[in-house]
């Protein structure tokens, strides 16, 4: 597997994270969530959810583990906080296959981890 370094973006990086989003424009690369956090409910747990909008990686660092560190850095980090589940819109049987090694379900495309039943 190739050495990735994965991190929270911060503010000093908002002209990087701006330029991968235009890198894949052009199809080069990145991984986008978003989290959702509901409207605090009486006698509801305090949990948001994740919902994994992108997920590429640029042709030339494909079947090199940059996918799967992505994937391994990502449920790290939502393990670590009050992510509840994350969905992904997985198009295809290849990203079907992919999401569901890491216990993604669904018979369709949007797939989901509960991540109260992994914890």
């Amino acid at each position: 597997m190739v050495d990735v370094t994965i991190r929270r973006a911060g503010v000093d990086d908002a002209l990087v994270v701006a330029a991968l989003h235009l890198q894949f424009a052009r199809e080069l690369g990145v991984l986008a969530t978003r989290r959702i956090r509901p409207l605090p409910m009486p006698g509801s747990p305090d949990a948001s959810w994740l919902y994994l909008t992108t997920h590429f990686v640029a042709p030339d660092h494909r079947s090199r583990g940059v996918g799967q560190a992505l994937a391994e850095g990502l449920l790290d980090w939502a393990r670590g906080t009050d992510v509840a589940w994350i969905r992904v819109n997985a198009t295809d049987a290849n990203a079907r296959d992919f999401y569901g090694r890491y216990g993604f379900t669904s018979p369709e495309r949007l797939m989901e981890l509960d991540l109260r039943e992994t914890t």
